[in-house]
């Protein structure tokens, strides 16, 4: 199995971290309109930050068309 080099693994880790900082970033309560079947989907809360490994937010809360789904972000 070959390695990826360095400056892939380093280009994924930085477009990680801006997902994360801007998911970090998103109002709560703020509503999207998901252009994907026209559901609507609203951030009741982010969660919080894991800065460890595993998911990216942990016990988050988003609803999508009435639905709230709890868990964490990945």
């Amino acid at each position: 199995m070959e390695e990826t080099p360095l400056f892939l693994a380093e280009a994924a880790m930085y477009c990680e971290l801006s997902l994360q900082e801007m998911w970090n970033t998103i109002p709560k309560e703020r509503c999207f309109d998901l252009h994907a079947g026209g559901s609507k989907l609203r951030v009741i809360s982010r969660g919080t930050w894991n800065h460890d490994a595993g998911p990216d937010f942990l016990n988050a809360k988003i609803e999508i068309d009435g639905k709230i789904i709890s868990g964490h972000v990945e």
